[in-house]
């Protein structure tokens, strides 16, 4: 199986459950991209979603835009 190892940075609006709202800026999100299981934009979001969900405790949250490195390893 084909893989790459990428970083993703990524701006998301975080919402708390107190209802404070919070735009942050997160670098350096890991990402190994599996080509023949699913897309690159799916595993750099799917990335994203894992490590907001283990770091934050949010109501809701909104990632803004993102960008990913070129292929640190092949």
């Amino acid at each position: 199986m084909t893989k790459s190892e990428h970083t993703v940075e990524a701006t998301v609006d975080v919402v708390t459950k107190d209802g404070q709202e919070h735009t942050v800026t997160i670098m350096g999100i890991p990402v190994v991209w599996e080509w023949e299981v699913m897309s690159r934009e799916a595993a750099e979001f799917w990335a994203i979603l894992d490590y907001i969900s283990d770091h934050f405790q949010f109501a809701s949250f909104s990632v803004k835009c993102y960008s990913s490195s070129a292929a640190k390893n092949q």
